[in-house]
């Protein structure tokens, strides 16, 4: 590549990267045409869906035993559950990303209590066997859990 084609590609580039708009701490809307999103689990995996969809323009309320990571989310612009039933109360569907069965048992348990939201959506890499459990908790609640692994 030449100095010129060189100058010319980084040139471009500027342009391209300059008229993308800047969405990275936009706050959720309010917009109720979109379904609101409830997050349990904020780790790595589940702090990373939450601020791809806060940044989609959806408005995402999570929760996290960690403190730390539920503050995170705020920031990213997500909205803080005192806890999964709160969670549950305040979304449309529910979204779940755990880093193990008792986490996703002891989730279940307190969303089968619990009123609001009739979907989850368990992302965790876990056996299935503990994802049978959970989707027969959550059914006799008259909920229904979707399975869908995104590792």
């Amino acid at each position: 590549m030449t100095k010129t084609q060189t100058r010319a590609a980084r040139s471009a580039k500027r342009r391209i990267s300059s008229s993308k708009p800047r969405v990275r701490n936009s706050k959720p809307t309010t917009d109720r045409t979109k379904p609101v999103v409830g997050m349990i689990g904020l780790g790595i995996m589940g702090s990373a869906m939450a601020g791809n969809i806060v940044r989609a323009g959806y408005t995402v309320v999570g929760y996290d035993v960690d403190a730390a990571r539920l503050r995170d989310h705020v920031r990213a612009g997500g909205i803080a559950a005192r806890n999964s039933s709160d969670l549950r109360r305040r979304a449309d569907v529910v979204i779940c990303s755990l880093p193990s069965a008792a986490a996703l048992a002891q989730v279940a348990a307190e969303l089968a209590e619990s009123e609001g939201a009739d979907i989850v959506i368990e992302t965790s890499t876990l056996p299935i066997a503990v994802k049978l459990e959970a989707r027969q908790r959550l059914g006799d609640a008259g909920m229904t859990l979707l399975d869908d692994n995104f590792a």
